[in-house]
């Protein structure tokens, strides 16, 4: 999130928005962190976890061609 925030601290709203996007399509909608995060959030209970991966991608793909903007 961090790096997403100083990536995007000189940008338009529009690209700023973009690259949310792309973390979401490449690192985070698949990362089991997300997953539990959302589930802990659900189920009233404080996370659990796993310890940091440092090879967990940093930086975001391009979008994917079928991407359609505004959707």
């Amino acid at each position: 999130m961090k790096r997403q925030v100083y990536q995007a601290l000189d940008s338009s709203h529009e690209d700023a928005r973009t690259l949310a996007i792309r973390y979401w399509y490449d690192v985070l909608r698949d990362h089991p962190d997300f997953k539990e995060g959302i589930t802990s959030f659900l189920e009233k209970r404080a996370p659990s976890f796993d310890p940091w991966d440092p090879a967990t991608i940093s930086d975001p793909a391009p979008l994917p061609a079928d991407y359609v903007r505004g959707s």
